[in-house]
């Protein structure tokens, strides 16, 4: 009976708790909400750097249009 009591005290020591467990989860979600905001503003960035680079790619083609005006 004591060896059954020991190992029972042995496994509640080294169960999480339901506050254990939240903590966990939330970390994991306030690292999944970063994750997610530089994703998104890395995809801004790149939708930035595409309109550039068509603006310096047509930028004869606006000038000449700007010059017959």
């Amino acid at each position: 009976m004591i060896k059954l009591q020991s190992r029972v005290g042995n496994i509640e020591e080294k169960m999480s708790t339901k506050d254990d467990i939240s903590r966990v989860l939330n970390a994991i979600d306030k690292f999944a909400a970063t994750t997610e905001n530089y994703i998104r503003k890395d995809l801004e960035r790149g939708q930035m750097l595409m309109k550039q680079e068509d603006k310096l790619q047509n930028h004869e083609k606006r000038l000449t249009t700007l010059e017959t005006k």
